[in-house]
């Protein structure tokens, strides 16, 4: 299915297949401005500069604000912070607009960024591996912490074990906790499973 979507979305023409990826096509509402994007990127003797140059613009004024900050702020706000982004300094966003997007992308992603970090000071974190800021979940089920969702794990009548093998989860479960194995991500998305049926179905 993935493929089959992939294939239909690449042209021969560089202008739609970009817009195709940018847009989705199912929403006929989005038309408008597909044509408006296509009209804008299809000219004659068009250089890789407008491309790119409209590229950065629309990941700015759509992806970034619609997603990413959108999502940042949500998540910070449920928990009463108040997020400050860096990168999104008037200033600074008001002279990287200046330079080409071609100079932007010349050295790879976020070559800018790093070339200024290491002029003041922090070449070592440029250099260093990247580091996300995932749930340690599974460290949780291996200590203390594991007695507060114990109940969803343990209860073989609870109602998501009609859906789920209860003698796997066990398996999995007695693995992970023994260090054997790490099915921190499993077990994750079984409790999230389990408390969702329980909150929408248990009566």
């Amino acid at each position: 299915r993935l493929l089959k979507k992939l294939s239909g979305d690449i042209s021969p023409d560089p202008v739609e297949t970009f817009i195709n990826f940018i847009t989705f096509r199912e929403f006929d509402h989005l038309a408008p401005r597909r044509k408006a994007d296509k009209k804008m990127l299809d000219q004659k003797n068009i250089d890789i500069e407008k491309y790119m140059s409209f590229a950065l613009r629309h990941d700015q004024s759509h992806y970034l604000v619609s997603d990413v900050l959108a999502l940042n702020d949500r998540m910070s706000m449920a928990r009463s912070l108040e997020m400050r982004m860096p990168y999104l300094s008037q200033q600074l966003v008001n002279y990287t607009a200046q330079l080409p997007a071609t100079y932007r992308l010349a050295g790879g992603r976020k070559w800018l960024l790093k070339k200024l970090l290491k002029n003041l000071g922090g070449a070592r974190y440029v250099t260093r591996e990247k580091e996300g800021f995932g749930l340690p979940f599974g460290a949780w089920l291996q200590g203390i912490s594991y007695e507060k969702v114990k109940r969803f794990y343990e209860d073989e009548n609870a109602l998501v074990y009609r859906y789920v093998d209860f003698v796997s989860i066990k398996q999995m479960l007695a693995k992970h906790r023994s260090k054997n194995a790490d099915y921190g991500p499993q077990l994750w998305s079984f409790l999230v499973l389990s408390a969702w049926i329980e909150k929408k179905f248990q009566k």
